[in-house]
């Protein structure tokens, strides 16, 4: 890159101030066009996979079944192909946008759209699969502030890197993935702004970008960070400008009208802050790309064009009517919760299935404790996560391969913690005299369901006052079997992965991950009169969101900062107060 830090933060500040209009209108335009048209045109193609390969839903149970079949496929490749032109369409507009700008010609949409179809075009199928593992690439790094609207809620689920984390070999295996992966996205960032502005395949502009990014790297991250800086204390300024103008207007924080306005104003700001951050990546690559005669494409106003200052008020006008609509909805509904369940994750506070984890879990007045349940060898059960010894005893040893008295008493340990591993009978003895509801999660390991769930009875019968107790499972055969067995037991299905219906399910609860998660799986749930937990939810703003949802319970890490989030949300409410809460929430 042969451009200094000095003249890239000019160029691109200079290009931002001069068009920051034309910017701020056709990015509000671009945004409800996704939020309409792409978010139609997803749910349409993830519905049409479902549809034709006969399944209810797509999760871990049907992926195989979907992508076995023929009919299955052909939808899976239908709906790749929807996303990739969406993302490429997205990324298109705003590429041919700022390269415009450059060219001193401000572009219409029917312009932008016409250049858009034609890269489109050039996209063959051959360079699809690379340009969607481009997309893909980018979800583990954050996208680092490149982010599609259709790829905003898209990362590695917290339960498959929870569980990494908690050994020292997963932390650094994840801490090189992460920082291999920011480095790799950064050497590629000219590539899809490459893509858009010349005639080459997005093979060839991934190797011209790997050439490009080889000299002055700290160039372009100097210019940026001191953009970037400059954006954030603007926006910072106006946030707390208008946040004291709200508490001179509203000096109760009860006026809904003012508190929606508040929060609406927020709520645009923030995204506006989001999108000037992208644009300000791609103006300061696509001032490197002219500098470097790389822009192949030109971008040409029609002749007789004027500027349409009223098209431009118009759409800004109606994205903060729209905002303003949906934004006091939110705010009218964001309550707490007073029914939702407190469950603690393994205990808390101690070695994770620990009887210390129970006893400390029932001091901070958690509502259910959760617990992982395996089978020895001779048949008999213990409390243990893991289905070898090696994380927590440092034994290389599965848990089904040991007897009985082999594996109930030995030593555990965690971070600075020490326990022994419990029975399932010393369990539920402890949880009983500290009156602690129990949910119990069946871990098969390759064993028989029948056998599993006859030997599981067994124990339960020996136990007085189950009747507040739930039994769940990732196994769907156990699950089954034990609601054929003992229909009385209230039964769950615990689901890592789920998009669609709960179709031929049939459980009294289900329980799933905060990556699946939506308002819509809660209603179907309750439609058919069972009951949806969430896990793991261990951050605040993910507290206070999910406190104020129709989620029937919480599993987390952390019971005593659930049930203070729930104090503060139930003292602390008025509509002020749920702004605040809101705007944190980064989902």
């Amino acid at each position: 890159m042969d451009v200094s830090a000095k003249e890239l933060f000019k160029a691109v500040g200079h290009n931002l101030l001069q068009n920051k209009w034309l910017f701020l209108s056709q990015g509000a335009l671009l945004q409800l066009v996704l939020l309409l048209l792409g978010t139609a045109l997803v749910q349409f193609g993830f519905r049409l996979i479902l549809v034709i390969s006969g399944q209810p839903n797509l999760s871990l149970d049907t992926f195989k079944a979907i992508l076995f079949d023929p009919l299955g496929l052909a939808g899976v490749l239908i709906f790749v192909t929807i996303v990739a032109f969406l993302l490429f369409f997205e990324y298109a507009i705003l590429t041919f946008l700022v390269a415009g700008s450059y060219q001193n010609q401000k572009l219409t949409w029917k312009n932008i759209c016409i250049l858009t179809a034609k890269r489109i075009r050039k996209l063959n199928w051959k360079q699809i699969p690379f340009f969607l593992l481009y997309f893909l690439s980018m979800v583990p790094a954050a996208n680092l502030d490149m982010g599609s609207f259709l790829t905003d809620r898209l990362y590695i689920p917290h339960f498959i890197t929870g569980e990494l984390m908690k050994t020292t070999t997963g932390l650094w295996g994840m801490m090189i993935l992460w920082l291999v992966l920011i480095y790799v996205n950064f050497r590629l960032l000219f590539t899809l702004p490459l893509t858009m502005v010349n005639e080459q395949s997005i093979v060839a502009n991934i190797r011209k970008s790997w050439a490009m990014t080889k000299k002055g790297k700290h160039t372009f991250v100097f210019s940026w960070l001191a953009l970037e800086s400059i954006l954030a204390i603007l926006t910072i300024c106006m946030l707390l400008f208008f946040l004291f103008l709200g508490g001179v207007l509203d000096t109760s924080g009860q006026s809904i009208v003012v508190e929606t306005v508040l929060f609406t104003i927020f709520k645009t700001l923030m995204f506006y802050q989001t999108f000037l951050t992208k644009l300000i990546i791609l103006s300061s690559i696509l001032y490197v790309l002219k500098k470097e005669n790389e822009i192949q494409v030109v971008c040409q106003m029609p002749e007789g064009h004027r500027k349409n200052t009223l098209g431009i008020v118009l759409i800004l006008t109606m994205f903060t009517l729209f905002l303003g609509v949906y934004n006091s909805v939110r705010l009218y509904t964001a309550s707490l919760n007073p029914h939702q369940l407190v469950i603690a994750h393994r205990g808390f506070n101690a070695v994770e299935n620990s009887i210390q984890g129970l006893q400390n879990a029932a001091k901070v007045h958690a509502d259910y404790v959760e617990l992982d349940v395996q089978m020895t060898k001779d048949g008999k059960f213990v409390v243990v996560h893991d289905y070898d010894l090696k994380r927590l005893a440092n034994i290389q040893q599965r848990v089904k391969e040991r007897d009985f008295q082999e594996v109930k008493g030995l030593p555990i340990s965690q971070g600075n913690q020490k326990a022994v591993i419990p029975s399932l009978n010393e369990f539920v003895q402890k949880a009983q005299e500290l009156d602690m509801a129990l949910l119990i999660e069946l871990k098969p390991d390759g064993q028989d369901p029948q056998f599993f769930v006859q030997k599981f009875l067994e124990e339960w019968d020996s136990w007085s006052n189950t009747s507040a107790y739930k039994v769940m499972s990732l196994d769907k055969d156990v699950m089954q079997c034990l609601k054929q067995e003992r229909p009385s037991i209230c039964s769950g299905y615990v689901i890592p992965i789920q998009f669609g219906y709960f179709e031929g399910f049939h459980m009294d609860f289900y329980v799933i991950e905060d990556f699946s998660y939506n308002e819509t799986l809660v209603q179907e749930a309750h439609e058919d009169q069972a009951e949806l937990f969430v896990w793991t939810i261990n951050e605040e703003s993910q507290m206070e969101r999910y406190a104020q949802s129709d989620a029937d319970g919480i599993i987390t890490d952390y019971p005593d900062q659930m049930q203070n989030v729930k104090k503060n949300i139930q003292k602390y409410d008025t509509y002020l107060d749920r702004v605040l809460r809101l705007i944190t929430d980064t989902k």
